[in-house]
């Protein structure tokens, strides 16, 4: 699955703001995803391929990136 990822910095007392960089990555459909709002509130743990139809039809989303130790993606978590 391709998914187009915005990267942000954190500002004190705000909410995240966008940095300019863009990068467009490529996540097999089984990639985990920890959910909460996308869950009905209840934290989940979700793979990508099942999220598709919420994500691309609805708001912006954003997630932190968790990378394994060779810097490949390794899951996403849903930031509250």
């Amino acid at each position: 699955m391709r998914i187009t990822v915005r990267q942000l910095r954190a500002v004190a007392g705000g909410a995240p703001v966008p940095t300019g960089v863009v990068h467009t990555l490529t996540l097999p459909r089984t990639t985990p995803v920890e959910t909460l709002r996308l869950s009905g509130g209840r934290p989940e743990d979700r793979e990508l391929g099942g999220l598709v139809g919420r994500l691309a039809g609805g708001p912006r989303w954003t997630f932190e990136i968790d990378y394994d130790d060779e810097g490949r993606v390794a899951s996403l978590r849903e930031a509250g």
